[in-house]
């Protein structure tokens, strides 16, 4: 008996018998006087051991906070086997089995990280936890519906059997699985909650080496008219609502932030939480909508942004469903034209512009795209949205996922051992090279990325409190090493100081913060980065360049965008043998520049961020096709649509500048 079934055969009897507490719903959009805007100090103590390793000019860590299990309805549906224990011991470093499943239901196919991480999530969709155990149970009076019988099937109808629920404007359980009320699914999702919870505390290393840390977290799964409004939940330590926040309870975003606001956050103890917003590159517009639109009022709108910036400080720009940086081809965006933003993009079709609108079903590769489904464009937008309202509600800080579906946190390695993210649907080499199934996927996909937080120590506290500061960047995959600090004062010299960092955070401030006020003549930025070493088998690229994007919007509210080459860069890429994939030897490990904006106007908010590329190398798909005989090979594999090689990255948070100051003219 697989472990879905066995905590069912627990509880299965209890549930039938004695029934749960109807579920709680709300109104479709947050009351205003219930919002807290005050930022909120938060009591937090967890026993453990002291880390022996605390720098107070932080340690760089690596990390995975989107990974699926067992446990996820569309995961399980493509024979996915693997527990929440079992992923946060991948994490660590241990092999997990995937399928195709064998005939005692085991996976058939070993992965395991190179290089372990340092600290992953398990974020299993909340909604349909019980629908999908109860479904799979077939000791279950579920089990024998039309619906359960569809999903049983597995694969893409399986999927749909269950998924289209989440995307209704009025999202209500499947009565024939949960009952009239809902309420048979209530013990059953608690204790799937539970179970995961248990795995989390289990993993966490209390110990003061503080190898690994583990959060508790879930993904909210909304997809009103098919378009992506998911966010990762992810908290502080061990307290958490006793049951996830759904889309069944909080059937909008705003409703979402409210609620876990009133139950966590402004709850005594020391209950704590993030959301994270993540593939807005597949939301039709739908993920960054004016404040001014979602309610009215300005004292609404006011409470709302301040709600929103405090619940929300991060965006997952970077996943296996592509890149969300930037898109170079909308009109209402002025400035220079930027070739990079052309990477790793799941959209690959002519532009329709959603303008100021929204459309609907970017999930199934339809509908217009608008520049808010991109992180710089909603960044740059965000310092209008503090013009109008007094709060940025897109103040955001960058980070990177995989949202993997294996249960393999952390599998981002571009070669022929990558094993997919969604069990069946791509675990075959032709599967992988194709252009997906029930949604845009395939060879149009990649590996994924990473989280990188710099933080004085490796648990759950000083982890948190960086991503709530921002001290945070996203990666394609890749280990680069980045450091971004602004301030006034810095030194040419600083580069070649021996207490570069010291002298950084004294007189300045790292990625993800507000620049000082200052009188001063224009802003300087100290950036370095250092090139992933990478493994034995799989040697790292060399660094080709850093640059620092600049983003700002003028008096009549239209944004503009600039990209500095501030080191390297000097000749173009290195070209490589995409038949060999061997590393170029071009380029440099290390790079530090101190950067002055010789544009700078201080009547003027603006934001920058450093985006560092390295050398090229060949991407995951190449290493596939070169294993298969050319006259055998699949279309993609010559495709002008899908590159061979890739140039990885890094992508730091901003640093903002608020405008002139009093003394200013």
């Amino acid at each position: 008996m697989n472990n879905l079934h066995l905590i069912l055969s627990i509880t299965l009897s209890a549930l039938l018998s004695t029934g749960c507490a109807e579920s709680k719903t709300q109104d479709p959009t947050p009351d205003s006087s219930s919002i807290e805007p005050v930022e909120i100090t938060k009591n937090f103590d967890e026993e453990r051991e002291a880390c022996l390793d605390r720098n107070s000019l932080k340690n760089l860590y690596f990390g995975d906070l989107h990974v699926h299990t067992q446990f996820s309805f569309d995961a399980w549906a493509y024979d996915i086997r693997v527990s929440p224990a079992q992923a946060y011991a991948y994490a660590k470093g241990e092999p997990v089995a995937l399928p195709p499943l064998d005939e005692n239901g085991q996976g058939t196919r070993i992965t395991q990280l190179q290089r372990p991480l340092d600290f992953a999530a398990v974020t299993d969709h909340a909604e349909l936890l019980a629908e999908t155990a109860l479904c799979a149970n077939p000791d279950s009076l579920a089990s024998k519906t039309d619906r359960c019988i569809s999903f049983n099937q597995g694969g893409g109808s399986a999927v749909d059997a269950l998924a289209l629920v989440l995307g209704s404007d009025d999202p209500v359980r499947w009565e024939e699985i949960c009952g009239e009320d809902g309420s048979d699914c209530g013990q059953v999702g608690l204790d799937i909650w539970t179970q995961t919870k248990e795995a989390t505390e289990a993993a966490y290393d209390r110990s003061s080496t503080c190898v690994f840390t583990a959060f508790h977290g879930y993904e909210y799964t909304s997809a009103r008219e098919i378009s992506n409004q998911h966010r990762n939940v992810i908290f502080r330590g061990k307290e958490t609502p006793v049951t996830p926040i759904t889309l069944f309870d909080a059937p909008t975003p705003e409703l979402l932030w409210n609620t876990l606001n009133e139950g966590c956050v402004q709850a005594s103890g020391g209950c704590d939480v993030l959301t994270i917003p993540h593939n807005a590159n597949w939301s039709n517009g739908n993920m960054f909508i004016p404040t001014a639109n979602l309610v009215e009022g300005k004292e609404a709108q006011s409470a709302l942004a301040s709600l929103r910036a405090r619940m929300e400080p991060l965006v997952e720009m970077f996943q296996h469903k592509g890149d969300a940086e930037c898109r170079d081809d909308f009109e209402a965006v002025q400035g220079d034209s930027d070739p990079d933003c052309n990477f790793e993009k799941m959209r690959r079709d002519s532009l329709q512009d959603c303008g100021e609108g929204v459309g609907a079903a970017a999930m199934i590769g339809l509908g217009c795209l608008s520049r808010r489904d991109f992180a710089r464009t909603t960044v740059i937008d965000g310092l209008q949205e503090e013009t109008l309202h007094g709060v940025n509600p897109w103040k955001l800080g960058f980070i990177g996922g995989t949202d993997t579906h294996n249960g393999t946190p952390g599998m981002v390695e571009e070669s022929a051992q990558f094993p997919g993210h969604v069990g069946i649907d791509d675990d075959e080499p032709l599967e992988q090279l194709g252009f997906g199934n029930l949604i845009p996927g395939g060879v149009l996909a990649n590996p994924g990325g990473l989280v990188a937080v710099w933080a004085e120590e490796n648990s759950r506290e000083a982890l948190f409190q960086s991503m709530r500061n921002r001290e945070v960047y996203a990666t394609s995959g890749t280990r680069i090493s980045l450091r971004f600090f602004g301030g006034w004062d810095y030194s040419d010299t600083l580069c070649d100081e021996a207490e570069q960092l010291s002298m950084a955070y004294e007189n300045g401030v790292p990625m993800g913060s507000d620049l000082p006020a200052s009188t001063s003549s224009a802003p300087r930025f100290f950036v370095s980065a250092m090139a992933d070493p990478g493994t034995s088998e799989y040697p790292g690229s060399p660094l080709h360049r850093i640059q620092i994007i600049k983003g700002w919007v003028d008096n009549e509210g239209i944004p503009y965008q600039r990209v500095f080459d501030v080191a390297g860069g000097e000749n173009p890429p290195a070209t490589i043998d995409d038949t060999t994939c061997a590393i170029a030897n071009e380029g440099q490990m290390s790079m530090c520049q101190v950067w002055t904006d010789p544009e700078f106007n201080p009547a003027v908010k603006a934001l920058y961020y450093a985006r560092v590329l390295e050398q090229p190398s060949c991407r995951y798909h190449t290493y596939l096709c070169n294993q298969i005989p050319e006259q055998d090979r699949p279309l993609s594999c010559n495709s002008d649509e899908v590159v061979r090689t890739i140039q990885e990255r890094a992508w730091s948070s901003p640093i903002w500048y608020g405008g002139p100051t009093e003394e200013q003219p």
